[in-house]
Parts: structure tokens; sequence; C-alpha cells
């Protein structure tokens, strides 16, 4: 049976690619990809909501290098310092999703954020606590009703992809909001010059940036 879009409603159509136990599906008129049925795979990074990290991707992340290290630097002072503008007020508190080891932690507090991190994988977190940087992280589902709090700043990076409820997901975003706050959302696009390797490596279609099952 031909599924309906979940955003648009319109008909959608089976892709080349495909899984072991799902297929593939792109909506003709607005693009979204989805997969039917979502693949049950176990792991510490998946949760009630969502879908598990390549394992690869966890691994990279626990012990970041002297030159990611720069990057987060560089990354967190420029990300405080357009918040803060926007907000119109310094410090502010902020919660980030998906946070990992949570280097983007050290460098938003010494710029002057007020910085919490959760992540439902206790591997990033327990390597940010050997080294003495886990003040502020939590190992915890965001989506759990148990987590609460309010946010002048809610961002989450490469998580919407994972997150089989995207609307609930992002209905308590919003509810984790003070008036007037931000909400900040990166997905992976294959549509962006970071993506052409990827296009010219593995091909159009072998990566897909949106999993959605059933009804938020």
């Amino acid at each position: 049976m031909t599924p309906a879009c979940l955003v648009c409603g319109e008909t959608e159509t089976r892709l080349r690619a495909s899984l072991t136990e799902s297929d593939v599906w792109q909506c003709r008129e607005c693009g979204l990809t989805q997969c039917q049925p979502l693949p049950s795979i176990s792991a510490p990074s998946a949760g009630a909501a969502s879908i598990l990290t390549e394992e690869s991707f966890t691994e990279g992340i626990l012990w970041p290098t002297d030159a990611q290290r720069i990057r987060y630097e560089v990354l967190a002072r420029r990300r405080y310092e357009l918040y803060a503008r926007d907000l119109g007020t310094r410090p502010f508190r902020m919660l980030e999703i998906g946070c990992g080891s949570g280097a983007l932690g050290g460098p938003m507090r010494r710029s002057g954020a007020d910085y919490e991190g959760i992540d439902l994988d206790h591997r990033p977190i327990d390597a940010a606590r050997q080294r003495g940087e886990g003040d502020g992280l939590t190992v915890g589902d965001f989506m759990d009703d148990s987590f609460t709090g309010t946010w002048d700043v809610v961002f989450a990076t490469q998580v919407l992809e994972h997150i089989t409820r995207p609307l609930s997901f992002v209905d308590k975003i919003a509810a984790s909001l003070i008036p007037g706050g931000i909400v900040h959302l990166d997905v992976p696009s294959q549509s962006t010059l970071a993506g052409i390797p990827s296009r010219l490596l593995r091909g159009v279609g072998s990566r897909f940036g949106v999993s959605i099952q059933g009804s938020p």
C-alpha cells in the first residue's frame, strides 16, 4: 500500500534504496523522505522515540582531539554571540539535546552561558566525566515526561532526523522555551557543500535525513 505523506498528505513514491525489512518513500509534493516500518535495533543511543546513532559517530566524539576542541571553541563563541544578540540579553540559559560528550559545554560556559546538555547514550557523558568535563550533563531522554525545565535557547545538532515522533519532539521544545526564546535545529542535507563528497562517494539517495513512523 502506498503511504500518504505525514506532512502534506500527498502520495509518496517508493525509492530504489531499501532496507532488509523496510521500504523508503519520498513525497512527490514536499520531498519528505520516510522509512516504513523503521528497523527495530536496540542500542545505547536509541530511545522510545528515536532510532540509534551510527557507532562510528559515537566513537568519534568520545575523546575530542585538539583540533576538534579548537573548532568547538570557535563555534561556541560565534553561537553565543548570535544567541545573545537575538535574545537581547546575556547571560542566558541553554539546553543542548543530544549533547554527546558536551564538547560545546565548556566553551559555552566560558563565553557566559548557563549550559545544560542531555543525551540518551551514557558512553560519551561517561567519557566527559572521566575527563572532569561532565558538569551540567545528564544521561536521559528529553522526551521523557520526567525531564522538564525552561531555557532561553534549545538546540540540537543532527538529532531531529533520529526522532520517530518529530511533531511531539518539537512541541516539547516549544513548551521548554521562555517566551521569545530561540530554537536552533540542524539536520544533514545532501544539497549543501558538505554533502558533495557523500553524493560523489555513495550516490544520491543513499542517505536520508528524516525518519518518521506513525502519528505524532
